[in-house]
């Protein structure tokens, strides 16, 4: 595969990670078992290989003017566990190594889905919460424009001029016995 000064998308000789995986692609063809790509999460460029055994190899040689590092690659393989590990079934020890690791990978992505479930929950209740504190500022919102200020108003001048009739009245009434005592001198 060769990458020149006036290649990639922009044709200015910078090449992103989908024009390096699309170049590799092309230079391997059809019929090979390696594949570039582009993770979408990280946007790194990313190789696989479909064959299994001694033949999953992949190996980054012959750069000139770059190397693998330059674009991003390590030049140890990895298995998904630490760097140099590899899984094998074909003794029982490299049998009961792979269920360790698969019951550690298991344990982590459950792990993970119970970390997961709580923050939902967590973010479940606040919701509930928040909907019911709408709920319930909607409903004083609406008491207070459903108010017939009319009606209000008659029922406060009415209540005045009641309580204002008792006072007058507790007055009157408190008059009385002395004038009753007045008239009997």
């Amino acid at each position: 595969m060769t990458l020149t000064d006036d290649g990639g998308s922009g044709t200015d000789g910078v090449y992103s990670a989908a024009d390096i995986a699309t170049a590799i692609n092309t230079a391997l063809g059809g019929g090979s078992t390696v594949a570039a790509g582009v993770d979408s999460t990280t946007g790194a460029l990313t190789l696989t290989n479909t064959a299994t055994g001694s033949s999953a190899e992949i190996e980054l040689s012959d750069f000139t003017g770059l190397t693998a590092t330059d674009l991003g690659f390590t030049t140890t393989s990895s298995t998904g566990r630490d760097e140099g590990d590899t899984l094998s079934v074909a003794t029982q020890d490299g049998a009961n190594a792979a269920l360790e690791a698969l019951d550690e990978a298991i344990n982590l992505v459950s792990k993970a889905r119970a970390d997961i479930g709580a923050t939902e929950s967590r973010f479940a209740f606040r919701s509930e919460s928040i909907a019911t504190s709408i709920e319930n500022l909607s409903a004083a919102n609406s008491a207070l424009q459903d108010v017939d200020v009319a009606s209000e108003s008659a029922k406060l001048a009415s209540a005045k001029v009641k309580t204002q009739a008792a006072v007058a009245a507790a007055s009157q009434a408190s008059q009385m016995p002395q004038d009753l005592l007045k008239l009997l001198q």
